[in-house]
């Protein structure tokens, strides 16, 4: 038995030698730290990401026409009466609230110069009531719809030739495949 286990020990120690000794395929250079994803990259892996990317991409308002709705509020104080002012574009599902005010009428077009409304302006409305009210004109840009307002003051012989007052920023909004949303109040 003596003879075997001689032997035996001998070619164990032998291969243990020779494998330290020998070179490998393995290159010598450890392996690159992986790094962390980026917002973006994990984003744009995950496929719920991808989905809310997808509602989230805007939506040309180009040729859109938009038409005025108004519903009317409550108006048990004996305030002047109140109604909400939608848009409603013409090949959008969802409609946008301009705001609460007195009952809107659509102007003509024309009017738009005369009052110092752009021609790119998509609706121009004006709200009156017993002397005062407001002028509002949207414009359609990209994906967003601006709406602008100005103060309307009925003419007396005293304010005939005053300035009128500027226009200004009312409301933006963005338009998406998930929906309309207000941008900016």
């Amino acid at each position: 038995m003596r003879f075997f286990t001689m032997p035996l020990l001998a070619v164990a120690l032998l291969w243990s030698v020779s494998s330290c000794n020998t070179t490998t395929d393995q290159p010598t250079t450890s392996p690159a730290a992986p790094t962390e994803p980026t917002g973006r990259t994990a984003a744009a892996a995950s496929p719920s990401a991808l989905h809310q990317a997808n509602q989230e991409a805007p939506v040309s308002l180009a040729g859109e026409t938009f038409r005025l709705k108004s519903f009317p509020l409550d108006n048990t104080a004996g305030e002047a009466p109140q109604v909400t002012i939608y848009l409603y574009p013409s090949q959008q599902p969802d409609s946008v609230l301009v705001g609460v005010d007195t009952e809107p009428s659509v102007l003509d077009p024309d009017q738009g110069t005369r009052l110092g409304v752009p021609k790119s302006a998509v609706l121009l409305f004006q709200t009156y009531y017993a002397g005062a009210g407001h002028h509002y004109y949207a414009v359609a840009e990209g994906n967003q719809l601006r709406v602008y307002r100005r103060k309307l003051e009925e003419a007396t012989p005293e304010n005939e030739h005053a300035a009128r007052p500027p226009w200004q920023l009312f409301k933006t909004f963005g338009f998406f495949t998930s929906g309309a949303r207000q941008l900016q109040p």
